[in-house]
């Protein structure tokens, strides 16, 4: 599989880090870029911190499968950690872990991109701001893979490689995964006869980036910045993992809610951009880059 490793060199100037040092290993690191929605972005980690409890999972057993990417149990600290990138904007956030500060907005993917390598979780799991949770979705996907423990040599999936829940979005209602239609425009899809567990997405389609591996997200080296301030990175990023050999997927059996579009309508707001010049120009730059959109 290709390998292009994250550099610290793609890290911005003048970052101030607050709250408590990340560094003790975790299983999940959960990166929230933001753009000055303090209020929605607190309801955010508080519904996160409420509904993550992973008292019964096998902690031993999730980090046999995972090999050598885990730290042994005995190292395991806590379970998950926050971690919150604010672009232009300081302020302080309950139950962070930890809080980094731009002097300006860099774009979503770079944000993420920023936010992984402080990151000392063995799962990423990047998220909007305008996301709440309903239930234990991380248990949830931890729990799938040790599920998947047997069926694999060694008892190790290591093709898996990004896998989201499905989004109960305000405007398009219950997701499962997206699909590019041959003018290259995005489409919520969604069906009732599906596995019951891990739907694979096939060609044309792609999941939000939500829950990937580390080693795998910096193995392919994250977002490419060309996206940036927003959309289509998330396609690109599936795109690559298709084709370094992983899988991409949603895990029909959790949700996560998702406001849908609040986070680029406040940075549209706030800086007057032009959402429609972005999305189009980010559109040729995939078709430029992949040449297809059917990956």
């Amino acid at each position: 599989m290709e390998s292009n490793e994250l550099s610290l060199e793609a890290m911005p100037p003048l970052v101030i880090t607050k709250g408590g040092e990340a560094t003790k290993p975790c299983l999940v690191s959960v990166i929230i870029p933001s753009l000055g929605n303090k209020e929605m972005l607190q309801q955010c980690v508080d519904s996160i911190n409420s509904h993550t409890n992973l008292a019964n999972i096998d902690i031993s057993k999730l980090l046999a499968i995972l090999g050598d990417q885990a730290p042994n149990s005995q190292a395991l600290q806590s379970i998950h950690e926050i971690i919150v990138v604010n672009q232009g904007v300081d302020y302080d956030y309950k139950g962070v872990a930890k809080n980094i500060v731009l002097d300006k907005n860099i774009g979503y993917g770079p944000a993420c991109n920023l936010g992984a390598k402080a990151a000392n979780g063995i799962f990423l799991s990047f998220i909007n701001d305008d996301m709440l949770w309903t239930e234990d979705t991380y248990y949830k996907l931890l729990e799938y893979y040790i599920k998947r423990e047997g069926e694999y040599e060694g008892g190790r999936d290591y093709t898996l490689g990004l896998i989201s829940p499905k989004l109960r979005d305000h405007r398009f209602g219950m997701t499962t995964l997206w699909f590019l239609d041959q003018l290259g425009q995005g489409h919520p899809k969604e069906a009732s006869d599906w596995p019951s567990d891990l739907y694979t997405a096939k060609a044309g389609e792609y999941v939000p980036i939500f829950f990937i591996r580390k080693d795998v997200f910096s193995k392919i080296g994250g977002f490419d910045p060309q996206f940036s301030p927003f959309n289509y990175e998330d396609v690109d990023l599936n795109y690559s993992l298709k084709k370094a050999g992983y899988k991409v997927g949603t895990l029909l059996t959790t949700s996560v809610e998702h406001k849908g579009g609040a986070t680029i309508l406040t940075l549209a707001f706030q800086k007057a951009l032009d959402i429609g010049s972005i999305v189009s120009s980010n559109r040729a730059k995939l078709r430029l880059k992949w040449g297809t959109f059917f990956v």
